[in-house]
């Protein structure tokens, strides 16, 4: 499901950046909720399923690498599975230039 809880100017519109959260993902990734507010400058909470930890690792890399995300914090027990990852992600995104 996706959440909206403030809808403010932070340089981008939230549907492009769910729209980039999307696009970022790696083969098989699955995204179950995506929550956007507007504290700290915007931040996105995800929780998502991945087949592999590789698949969640790459999608990490990916989100880590777009210039538009200033942090992607993701718990340790994120990666402690090797198969059928259920995973938690805490995006900040980058401010606006």
């Amino acid at each position: 499901w996706i959440k909206i809880l403030a809808v403010a100017p932070i340089g981008e519109s939230v549907a492009a950046v769910f729209k980039r959260l999307i696009d970022e993902r790696a083969p098989g990734i699955q995204l179950t909720r995506i929550e956007f507010s507007m504290a700290g400058g915007g931040k996105v909470e995800v929780d998502g399923k991945s087949p592999t930890r590789a698949g969640l690792l790459a999608y990490l890399d990916a989100l880590r690498a777009d210039p538009h995300f200033q942090t992607v914090e993701s718990p340790v027990k994120n990666i402690i599975r090797e198969r059928n990852v259920d995973f938690h992600l805490t995006v900040t995104m980058a401010k606006a230039k």
